[in-house]
């Protein structure tokens, strides 16, 4: 019958780190000392060992040395055999003394000095060995002594279970488990002195029925053997690739730290190692995997900045990345960060759960038309440049690459850097990090900027000055920064610093605690590829390049240095711009129209205020009331020809009257919906009404793709867990939009803007309507189909209709039942839409797995006012169901300000300018309602 045996070496200890001698000394493990036990079992599990009884010392780093291996290779329940004769040998007055003092004991005779049985260390004075005879207990040993130390555990006890047939495993030091190898082995004492016995290796010793030593070895050799594989900077979403790795290659492992150079050794066992982008690989690295035997370094990333190419190809070491198919996911999130800051989403929705439902500091700009400029234009450059040109947006290039054909065929304009930083709304960075783009978002880079530019980053961190970045955003000359990466991140991110004291949290980096509340700052944990697809294809091309090299294929992504390092441009910008562009005051120079016709403005807010200037000048009368217009306020146009009212403005039956005994004989309504105008009782009291029929349709349409975008990325979740030190990507996986299905639910203009955007993300685009349009059929090739297809076939259902009788509760609990599980709703049209209460209901079960939401059935009452001074429970009783509506985690409630863009604000004020000019010059009224 052949018997194994298994013997591992305690890891390392508090004494090895400082290169000092331990002995009999009971220090504790390291980290790593803990991580290579771990290691040492999870190999014996992948190899299929079990064992029925352990055997160790005393000493506290050889039994957390068991503890851990025994607990990765799940072999918990067999009896543990603790003996003082396993101790490590006894260094005398060498304890705790530099390693380099104990090098003259060669000999197995050689002792060293000893401590007298009266000195405190000696080990007859310790409580632990109270059980041994004191004249047994050793002062100091020779190798010899240890062997004779040993030999009763062999004879008495290990010898006699292998003998049984059971299945031993121990646990012990270099010196006792050399003494053990002799006597297994049949060595003499000076052979078994020079045993190399590694730290928490396994080392298997095969014995026949005489119990005669056949076989002997690390488990690598000794058992199966096969590619194994290391992975470094395992996270949460990792797990499906360490899993598969552990599955097809027996005897893979993993750690969550990172790599490191004092990490990096850990990988021993292993012929190839799993990094991630912010391990360490320099130089020293890679000199250390090539003394631990790897072959080649499994890289799922694309590129990475902190790996020293040169060096693996000097060690023989090979190199592998993940490349362009997961490219269009960085895109995506370089697009979702720009919007959500445009429209101030993360601060929008947690002023509406703060009850604040102003539209102050909530004005974006339409990126229809606008100028994003893409600097790095490589594969994930053009994955952001075919993001952004969705919107309709210009696309400025910097940079060189194989994609040229590819980005003037999105219309893009390659240009000087100076041109890109001069002229762009929004900067997006896509380039490596060398020493020349270290740092290229500097001052005098900042400067030169167009003054409010979003600026996003989803590449390296360092290519950006924080400091410079944090001036820029202090003085307004940046308008907001999409982090996805920091210069320091390896230190913060992929963990949760929120139960940290808070002192703690501030002296690791007070300039990231800085930027991360700003307001107008949104930094994620560095999650531009956490999405289901992208993880896949990181795992496939890992595990594809795992087998080509298990089995001597082609590697076909090898990462190999560029023949030469030479660029066309440089990264710096040294000159400040020529000219500043601060941008005019919306609504631009307009003359006196009558001096003498008065208007008076509801719902006028100090946003209304100021974007409604021109209105005023063009007639001085104009008076702004800030209420809302109702019954109760309605007589305060006391003295005005016309009243200006906004969208939750109550213009019904009862206050039209009141307008009308006050005079009033036109109502300018600077939105485009008047469904809450009595239009019957307006034409019996002779008011004219007209309204902005078209203010900016590009505004809302983007409004919804970016609550889509938005709610996709999580990005209110992280903005807010970011800010409470939750740095981890737990819980934040999410989808590609391309190739996914999204329904548009009306396709007037705004409806058909959607349709097209979202088309242009890559996908597939459905749409309803009982009135179809030629724009959907032909321009954009789209098919309509019946209300239930749209329904069931849609991952994402956004609303364009108006609030009908036919449309009211259009989702409702019955429609919500035929939709896909975890469908996202967006409405930016009308709340009446939506049944709340079926929404709720939805949400709660999970079956609708987010909504977007810039209106809402019930919102008179509260949009545009700022309910902040009340008591919670008072402002919280005012309506029960929105309360619970907005504190759902995956909803996004914004107030009303789907329309909110500059653009917008200067069409609805000309708009309205020509309304009143006309009715004064009697003129026909284009944008006549009744």
């Amino acid at each position: 019958m052949e018997r194994k045996i298994v013997f591992i070496c305690s890891g390392e200890t508090e004494s090895d780190a400082k290169n000092l001698v331990d002995g009999w000394m009971d220090v504790d493990l390291t980290s790593r000392g803990v991580a290579d036990a771990e290691q040492a079992g999870a190999q014996l599990k992948a190899a299929g060992y079990g064992f029925d009884v352990v055997f160790t010392s005393l000493m506290k780093r050889s039994v957390k040395t068991a503890w851990a291996a025994t607990g990765a290779c799940d072999s918990v329940s067999m009896p543990v055999v603790n003996s003082w004769r396993l101790n490590d040998r006894h260094y005398g007055k060498l304890q705790g003394a530099d390693k380099a003092e104990a090098g003259n004991l060669s000999s197995v005779d050689a002792a060293p000095p000893p401590l007298d049985a009266t000195d405190a260390q000696h080990p007859c004075n310790d409580a632990t060995y109270s059980s041994v005879l004191p004249k047994s207990l050793p002062g100091g040993e020779s190798f010899r002594q240890v062997c004779e130390r040993v030999r009763p555990m062999w004879d008495d006890s290990i010898g006699p279970c292998l003998m049984a047939g059971r299945r031993v495993l121990v646990v012990a030091h270099k010196d006792s488990l050399r003494a053990l190898s002799m006597y297994v082995k049949g060595l003499t004492a000076e052979e078994a002195m020079q045993l190399d016995i590694p730290a928490a290796v396994p080392l298997v010793y095969e014995l026949d029925e005489n119990m005669d030593c056949t076989k002997s070895g690390p488990l690598d050799s000794a058992a199966a053997g096969g590619l194994k594989v290391c992975m470094f900077s395992k996270k949460p979403c990792d797990e499906e690739l360490a899993s598969s790795l552990e599955a097809e290659f027996p005897g893979s492992f993993s750690f969550a730290n990172p790599c490191t150079a004092e990490t990096a050794a850990w990988c021993k066992g292993a012929q190839a190692v799993c990094l991630y982008i912010h391990d360490e690989c320099g130089a020293e690295v890679v000199a250390t995997f090539k003394n631990m035997g790897v072959k080649l370094i499994l890289l799922r990333c694309r590129n990475h900045d902190k790996l020293d190419l040169a060096a693996c190809e000097a060690a023989g070491i090979k190199v592998v990345s993940v490349k362009d198919d997961v490219a269009d996911p960085i895109g995506e999130h370089a697009l979702s960060l720009a919007v959500c800051l445009n429209r101030r989403l993360q601060r929008a929705s947690n002023r509406t759960k703060d009850d604040n439902y102003m539209l102050g500091g909530l004005v974006g700009i339409d990126f229809n038309g606008k100028t994003c400029g893409i600097v790095g234009t490589k594969v994930t450059g053009l994955a952001a440049a075919r993001c952004f040109s969705a919107f309709g947006m210009n696309i400025l290039c910097y940079g060189e690459g194989p994609f040229a054909a590819e980005f003037e065929a999105l219309g893009a304009k390659f240009v000087s850097l100076s041109e890109l930083y001069a002229a762009s709304d929004v900067i997006s960075l896509h380039v490596k990090l060398t020493p020349e783009t270290r740092n290229m978002i500097d001052k005098a880079a900042i400067d030169s900027m167009r003054h409010g530019v979003i600026l996003i980053n989803v590449s390296r961190g360092a290519l950006i000055d924080t400091e410079a970045l944090i001036d820029g955003l202090f003085s307004g000359q940046v308008g907001g920064a999409g982090l996805d990466v920091y210069e320091g991140q390896e230190k913060l991110f992929w963990r949760d610093w929120s139960k940290a004291k808070l002192r703690d949290r501030v002296s690791f980096d007070e300039t990231f605690l800085k930027l991360i509340n700003l307001p107008n700052v949104l930094v994620t944990p560095r999650m531009c590829y956490l999405t289901e697809n992208c993880q896949a294809r990181i795992s496939e091309c890992t595990l594809a390049s795992a087998r080509a090299f298990a089995h001597g294929a082609d590697l076909h992504d090898e990462a190999r240095r560029p023949l030469t390092s030479a660029r066309r441009g440089s990264f710096k910008v040294t000159t400040p711009p020529t000219t500043s562009e601060e941008g005019a005051h919306v609504g631009g120079a307009v003359e006196e129209v009558s001096a003498d016709f008065s208007l008076a403005v509801f719902s006028a807010d100090t946003l209304w205020r100021s974007h409604l200037a021109p209105l005023v000048r063009a007639f001085p009368k104009t008076v702004f009331i800030d209420a809302t217009c109702s019954a109760q306020s309605a007589a305060l146009c006391a003295g005005s020809k016309a009243v200006c009212l906004f969208v939750n403005d109550d213009a019904s039956r009862e206050v039209l009257s009141v307008f009308r005994d006050k005079g009033v004989s036109l109502i300018l309504m600077r939105c485009a919906g008047f469904d809450r105008v009595d239009l019957a009782a307006a034409k019996e009291f002779g008011i004219r009404v007209a309204r902005v029929p078209a203010y900016s349709p590009y505004a809302v349409a983007e409004h919804a793709v970016a609550l889509a975008l938005t709610l996709n990325r999580r990005l209110v979740q992280v903005y807010n867990r970011m800010r409470m030190g939750a740095y981890d990507q737990t819980g934040l996986v999410s989808k590609d939009f391309t190739g996914r299905t999204v329904g548009i639910i009306g396709t007037g203009k705004i409806g058909q803007i959607a349709a097209k955007i979202f088309k242009s993300l890559g996908m597939t685009v459905i749409c309803y309507d009982k009135f179809e349009n030629d724009v959907i059929k032909v321009e954009l090739g789209l098919p309509y189909k019946e209300l239930d297809e749209v329904l069931a076939e849609s991952d994402i259902l956004s609303l364009h209709v108006p609030l009908l009788p036919t449309t009211q509760h259009i989702i409702n609990k019955e429609s919500i039942a035929k939709t896909k599980p975890g469908v996202v709703i967006i409405n930016v049209s009308r709340g009446g839409l939506v049944d709340t209460d079926a929404l709720i209901e939805g949400l709660l079960s999970s079956h609708v797995g987010a909504a977007g939401l810039d209106v809402y059935e019930n919102e008179g009452g509260f949009f545009f006012r700022n309910f902040t001074e009340l008591d919670t429970r008072e402002a919280a009783m005012r309506d029960d169901t929105f309360v619970l509506l907005k504190a759902l985690p995956n909803v996004i409630v914004t107030p009303h300000s789907a329309f909110l863009t500059t653009d917008a604000l200067q069409a609805i004020c000309n708009t309205t300018i020509l309304n009143a000019t006309q009715f004064v010059k009697e003129e026909p009224l284009t944008n006549v309602v009744s």
